[in-house]
């Protein structure tokens, strides 16, 4: 049964579609921000198949990263909810955080599909949103990357998420 919600909240994933272009239709967000218990289209979606694909990257990217001697922080220990003045609730789950042996941070995000701008987008959200919502990473300047079952690796420097950016976001948070 579809459900107003006590407050506005916003996915990542919602927020780097819409900025991106990736969906075109702003009602959709807004939708799912405002509401929820709302009934799904059937989809065609293989969960199973996309999860064992998405365990199977992440369990490669972390031994990866414990051999470079750095402390991993794994989806759920990442999870967060940004509380703006406004009401509005900014949450998201970044796959893996690292932080190395300098106190240097990095946001990970593994993709089993083909990149899209949207990927980049979603991490730079994570980037942004992270130093508000975990004392692990207040104060820190992230950078991040997106890492794609193929091989694709797209690296994102802290500076990306600038004045510039933060503005943008702003205005996608306006719909």
């Amino acid at each position: 049964m579809t459900k107003s919600r006590n407050e506005i909240y916003v996915w990542v994933k919602w927020l780097s579609q819409l900025m991106s272009g990736d969906i075109n239709c702003q009602w959709a967000p807004w939708f799912k921000s405002h509401y929820t218990g709302y009934k799904k289209m059937p989809s065609d979606f293989q969960l199973a198949v996309w999860t064992v694909e998405h365990t199977q990257l992440l369990d490669d990217l972390v031994k990866q990263r414990v051999a470079m001697n750095e402390a991993t922080y794994l989806e759920d220990q990442n999870s967060f909810k940004v509380n703006r003045p406004s009401g509005l609730i900014i949450a998201g789950k970044p796959d893996l955080v690292t932080v190395d042996i300098n106190g240097h941070c990095k946001v990970f995000d593994a993709k089993t599909g083909s990149p899209k701008q949207s990927d980049i987008i979603q991490v730079m959200l994570y980037m942004m949103c992270l130093p508000f919502a975990s004392p692990l990473y207040k104060g820190k300047r992230l950078n991040g990357c997106v890492v794609y079952k193929g091989g694709t690796i797209s690296e994102i420097p802290e500076k990306a998420v600038d004045d510039a950016f933060k503005k943008q976001v702003k205005y996608f948070l306006i719909y």
